[in-house]
């Protein structure tokens, strides 16, 4: 009986191409607003000097949005048009080759980070008409040398000029009403408040009569200043007022100091001495060391001290950052009351080899002891019942990690930290080396739990397992592959974010987030799966993944967050599936080479320069709508497939099609309309493909059909 072949083939409507772009100018990408033109994004590629244009199809420029000019690093020199009035959070963050900047005259606002870590600028002029200088506007401006505050402004930022290192004056204008200066240094305008140092200025400083309050960061980074001297005047110091001030070895705390913010003093590595004088009434020394009035509190160790500490018998809490960065010290023994550990207490004292931890240590906070380099082994009290998040994440020396039988809220198995009926698990010994498999009784992985372990090389999360924290395996980069179990319905914010020798993951499909960062800067994944329960992609989720060859985004995602592929060098073609609504902004921007996006549905709603510096052309399926209005700034052109030969020889049947290369084909066959079978899941190679079923007449009749994928 001969057989009967019916051919369906879904994409044969023939449409002529449309093209489609964004507000687009050259290298400018815009939108426009009440008839004014807002430059949302520019191209990254440009280098030399750049006359911003105060024109755009005819509109006027006046705002230079959000990241406008992010990542621009050729960008050498720039002129902002008078048209402009406001330039927006991180505008020109990174440019790290610009050297010099002109505001134009009626820009009114210098947004949150617009030039950080503009590290080759020298030159800037605040015009007049600024009012407001954002938070850390300025911040890690190295070669800036000075900076002019004119008379409008009323409203300067938090570390606004933080970490600019050659920074040695900053003058007011005399008539601002909120600010003033003396000898190059940033006060509010009765000098009651310090507001910035210069961090270029060296030696010694006498802080003036007038002020009473020490401003947050204040001082931070000033690593060439060698002494100062608190006047008898000031209350209160500000959070990480003194932090990162190298060059400080000793300072007096007056009588007159009522309030010490938090890590006032850390970072500080050659202190060796901190004295307070014998009126205060809320603090005291003791040997050189900072506490609370009755010494209860430990406030601060001297960043410079080596060797071994003990702890007195009086502290019943050990402050955040008191011992951070003590690069010197190498061993502790806690007091017999102490009963905190706070924050970051121990971070990063990475010569420290021993710590007995006290019998009466009720708390151990987050990132305790973070970075411990040196650190071998730890044994955890009875007493201990709170462990925060991190405690002990890059201690890269940690093999072993005890808890006393006793201790009603933790348990350790071969030296592995979990709570006590082991369903989650705490802190794995980042020091271990090879694989690990995680017990089947484990329900989550906390938050920071294996972060840092470099000398994991092979890792089995178990089916039982539902919640994978954030930072969970943050960095491990030693491991090559993951699979992620159905079970698990929650990974966390950078859970596998910097592991630069992972190769392949597998996503469970009980994942419906994949989350903000996820798997940042995973530079060689060359492979992942992503399941048809995703319904969301977070933020940079894959940004700087510069390995991964191509990607199907399943009809099930609704959502593709900011820069979730951001420089994915890699990437030559996408699949977004039917469902997608929305793109943000620089998705897929600087995909150097993505050629081919396919889209399944309708034109989704997007930010702009979601193919910022990207080659890609759009393809999009007959029946669906928007594309005219889509605002990519790319070519779009339908994606269609043509038969151009089918027959049925033996038992074979053969297939030749024609359409643009590289597009998606899927080959399906059924027998019944009902059930479809994948046979060839592919790309088109060059212009024309043929296609062969080898079991064409193994039913009595054989139904097929091309879909995109």
């Amino acid at each position: 009986m001969k057989k009967v072949v019916h051919l369906w083939f879904i994409l044969l409507v023939l449409i002529s191409s449309i093209s489609v772009r964004a507000d687009k100018d050259g290298p400018y990408s815009f939108i426009v607003t009440n008839g004014q033109a807002m430059i949302t994004c520019f191209d990254t590629s440009y280098s030399g000097k750049l006359t911003i244009t105060n024109m755009l199809r005819g509109y006027s420029v006046t705002a230079i949005c959000d990241k406008a000019f992010y990542d621009c690093s050729g960008l050498t020199s720039v002129v902002i048009p008078d048209s402009v009035v406001m330039i927006g959070d991180e505008a020109f963050m990174g440019c790290r080759s610009l050297t010099n900047v002109v505001i134009g005259n009626n820009v009114t606002t210098i947004g949150e980070k617009a030039f950080f870590a503009c590290n080759s600028l020298s030159d800037v002029i605040i015009p007049a008409s600024v009012t407001k200088i954002g938070f850390a506007a300025f911040y890690g401006c190295v070669k800036l040398t000075s900076i002019v505050i004119p008379e409008g402004v009323t409203n300067i930022g938090l570390q606004a000029f933080c970490y600019c290192g050659w920074l040695t004056n900053i003058t007011v204008n005399s008539g601002n009403p909120n600010y003033s200066s003396t000898d190059g240094v940033l006060f509010n305008r009765d000098q009651s408040i310090l507001i910035q140092y210069p961090n270029g200025r060296g030696g010694a400083y006498l802080i003036p009569g007038s002020v009473t309050a020490i401003g947050d960061k204040a001082f931070e980074g000033s690593k060439s200043l060698t002494s100062v001297v608190i006047g008898n005047n000031v209350k209160t110091i500000g959070e990480r007022a003194f932090y990162g001030c190298f060059g400080l070895k000793d300072v007096i705390i007056p009588a007159s100091i009522t309030n010490i913010a938090t890590a006032a003093f850390a970072f500080c590595m050659n202190m060796t001495n901190i004295t307070v004088e014998d009126g205060n009434p809320n603090y005291s020394s003791r040997d050189g060391v900072l506490f609370d009035k009755e010494q209860t509190i430990l406030i601060q160790y001297p960043g410079g001290r080596g060797g071994s500490y003990s702890i007195p018998d009086t502290v019943t809490k050990v402050g955040d950052n008191a011992f951070e960065f003590s690069f010197n010290l190498v061993n502790v023994v806690m007091g017999k009351n102490v009963a905190t550990i706070g924050n970051s207490a121990f971070a990063r004292c990475s010569a420290l080899t021993n710590v007995v931890i006290g019998s009466n240590v009720i708390s151990m906070n987050d990132w305790a002891f973070y970075a411990c380099f040196n650190l071998a082994s730890i044994i955890i009290p009875a007493s201990t019942t709170e462990i925060g998040s991190g405690v002990f994440a890059f201690c890269t020396s940690l093999t072993n990690i005890t808890v006393e039988d006793a201790n009603p809220n933790y348990s350790s198995v071969d030296g592995v930290l979990f709570d006590k009926n082991q369903s989650i698990l705490v802190q794995y010994p980042v020091g271990r080396r090879g694989e690990y498999i995680i017990p089947k009784s484990v329900t989550k992985i906390g938050n920071e739990a294996f972060e840092g372990c470099v000398y994991l090389t092979n890792l089995v999360i178990e089916s039982n397992v539902n919640t994978v924290g954030n930072f969970a395996f943050y960095s491990c980069s030693g491991l090559t592959s993951v699979i992620i179990p159905d079970n698990v319905n929650e990974i966390g914010e950078y859970a596998f974010a910097c592991n630069v020798d992972l190769t392949d993951v597998v996503i469970g499909r009980g994942v419906t987030t994949i989350s903000n960062r996820v798997f940042y800067s995973c530079q060689r994944l060359a492979s992942v799966v992503i399941p048809d329960s995703v319904t969301t992609i977070g933020e940079s989720a894959f940004n700087g993944c510069s390995r991964l060859p191509g990607v199907i985004i399943p009809d099930s995602v609704t959502r593709i967050g900011d820069s979730a592929f951001y420089n994915c060098t890699c990437l030559t073609n996408v699949v977004i599936g039917k469902s997608v609504n929305e793109l943000g902004n620089r998705a897929f921007a600087r995909c150097s080479n993505l050629l081919s996006v396919y889209f399944r549905g309708n034109a989704p709603a997007c930010k702009q320069c979601v193919f910022l510096n990207t080659p890609a052309t759009i393809y999009y399926l007959p029946g669906t709508s928007g594309w005219e209005d889509a605002c990519f700034g790319r070519p779009a052109m339908l994606w269609k497939l043509q038969i151009k030969d089918f027959h049925v020889f033996n038992t074979d049947f053969t297939l030749t099609i024609t359409g643009p290369t590289g597009i998606p084909v899927v080959l399906e066959f059924s027998t019944d309309l009902l059930s479809w079978n994948r046979l060839f899941t592919t790309n088109l190679v060059g212009d024309s493909m043929t296609l062969v079923d080898r079991n064409a007449t193994g039913s009595t009749r054989r139904f097929y059909r091309i879909t995109s994928w």
